[in-house]
């Protein structure tokens, strides 16, 4: 028979004690099996290429994130009203108002007296950013 490798067949089958190991001799081709080592081995590569998968995925989504939160940012305002200190006034009452903090380009709450003063005084936190916050989107 051409193809097949050299087995004594007569020696194979007078071994045999029942015919199913007969049959299985005759119908089963030769199995090349991978040691355990290798099957470790391919286990260990898929698991460390699925790690690195992951991980240059949320790598990609936080460069993202980024990306799109820095896309807002806040400038010195245009709006000169803005641009003076804080100032408390001369009176003597306690009212709560906001004013816009040059240094930290945010607008902030105070205590105002109720007269004096200058034009950095606003009655809420969004007539403040109204005013003075200059955003750009990039």
């Amino acid at each position: 028979m051409r193809g097949e490798p050299n087995v004594d067949r007569a020696a194979l089958l007078s071994d045999a004690r029942d015919e199913d190991k007969v049959e299985a001799v005759r119908t089963r081709p030769p199995r090349a099996r991978l040691s355990n080592k290798w099957n470790k081995f391919w286990i260990a590569c898929l698991v460390g290429t699925g790690l690195l998968a992951s991980v240059f995925m949320l790598l990609g989504a936080s460069y993202i994130l980024q990306l799109y939160s820095f896309a807002v940012q806040r400038l010195p305002s245009k709006n000169p009203q803005c641009d003076h200190p804080i100032e408390r006034g001369d009176c003597a009452e306690n009212l709560r108002r906001w004013a816009w903090n040059t240094a930290n380009r945010t607008c902030v709450p105070f205590s105002y007296s109720g007269c004096g003063g200058n034009k950095n005084i606003f009655k809420s936190q969004t007539d403040c950013e109204v005013a003075c916050v200059t955003i750009i989107q990039i």
